[in-house]
């Protein structure tokens, strides 16, 4: 009646529906006893919590059931703590870990090659040593991207290898703090001195014979407007062009140069400004081939490189995924070549009547013969909209 003797079973003390008789407080003894015994207690839960679907629950089977429930939560609370209190410190250090690994990968420093071991820099903003640092990060960034070849970057005289140098040694406009520089930033900065220093003897020959400040840039543009200022890029702009646009997240989509007095080439990664809607280059002194990257401006709906001195053939095949282009102007120049037939820029003017691929709407070349016609065309467009 008042305990249980050597021959009573598990299966009676534990589970009231085998043993009526069982006292109340059985159960409480039984558990304090094997407070420790995991697989005790998994038995008495199982017991209270499996009982037989055609046998009613008693009073005294629910007030035990209630009490076991209050311990189990107990011992999970405990259990929850106990890792709490010991498992912390390890997540927070694998935390850490694993944030130092991920901001390492972002960007393996490249070492500088042999021919940039030596570069000089005179920092105006910075002591040296922090200039040499930002100057690594930024070749590595350039070489990592593919935005500029290793070779171009290790020209010394090449207008890659000065915009580099300028935007580690010089630019206000870029945070000194190497790790927080907004990527865009840094892209469209750097791409835009290159297109100065591509287009600006008077710059470049002051960059190779160090004769320049911080407050003072020599131009041989018509108007500087404000390139390589601390100015935000998107503010690179003045009455006779520059920057004239950004979008709200302040990538560049307008640039004009109409009329600048720009010498020299088109370099390269202006295909790296994929926002660009607007492109115009009319009436400068502009020489060398048309960039192939230009066929990634994919945005773009107006190409102006009329009237400067370029040559070579138009890289059609490039220009086969601008399906947002509108206007293209070719003409006075010294291009040469075929468009014609099935060319991606005949397709692309074919496709305004059944626009599947394209709108181009104007494109204009020097395709004409000229006065009395005694002049042979340059260029043979079979899909021009005027011919010069």
């Amino acid at each position: 009646g008042s305990g249980c003797d050597e021959s009573t079973s598990m299966m009676d003390v534990y589970n009231p529906m085998y043993n009526k008789t069982q006292p109340q407080g059985h159960l409480e003894i039984a558990a304090d006893e094997h407070d420790n015994d995991n697989g005790l207690i998994d038995t008495v839960v199982s017991r209270f919590f499996s009982f037989p679907s055609n046998i009613a629950t008693s009073p005294n089977s629910k007030k035990m059931a209630q009490q076991q429930s209050s311990l189990n939560r107990h011992k999970r609370r405990h259990t929850l703590g106990h890792y709490r209190i010991y498992y912390m410190p390890f997540l927070l250090l694998l935390i850490i870990v694993m944030s130092y690994n991920i901001s390492n990968y972002v960007l393996q420093i490249t070492p500088l090659p042999q021919s940039l071991s030596s570069v000089e820099l005179t920092p105006f903003i910075q002591d040296e040593k922090a200039a040499t640092e930002r100057y690594q990060y930024f070749y590595s960034y350039l070489i990592e991207h593919q935005i500029s070849t290793p070779s171009k970057l290790e020209d010394r005289k090449s207008p890659q290898h000065f915009a580099l140098k300028w935007i580690a040694n010089e630019d206000v406009g870029t945070t000194l703090e190497i790790h927080n520089v907004d990527p865009w930033v840094f892209i469209q900065r750097y791409i835009l001195a290159v297109l100065y220093f591509s287009t600006n003897p008077a710059a470049v020959t002051a960059a190779a014979s160090r004769r320049r400040t911080r407050s003072s840039l020599p131009s041989s543009w018509k108007n500087d407007c404000h390139f390589l200022s601390p100015k935000h890029e998107c503010a690179w702009k003045d009455d006779g062009g520059g920057v004239q646009s950004c979008d709200s997240q302040h990538r560049i989509i307008d640039i004009s140069f109409h009329n600048n007095d720009l010498k020299g080439t088109i370099p390269e990664e202006i295909g790296w400004l994929s926002e660009l809607k607007l492109l115009n280059f009319q009436n400068n002194q502009l020489f060398g081939t048309i960039p192939k990257t230009m066929g990634s401006l994919q945005h773009l709906y107006y190409l102006g490189l009329h009237d400067n001195a370029l040559i070579g053939t138009v890289p059609s095949d490039s220009f086969s995924d601008l399906t947002n282009l509108k206007t293209l102007h070719l003409e006075n120049n010294d291009l040469e070549g075929i468009i014609g037939g099935d060319d991606p820029l005949c397709l692309l003017r074919v496709m305004v009547i059944a626009p599947i691929h394209g709108s181009l709407e104007h494109l204009t070349a020097d395709c004409g013969r000229g006065l009395l016609q005694l002049k042979k065309p340059e260029i043979s467009c079979s899909c021009c909209t005027e011919c010069y």
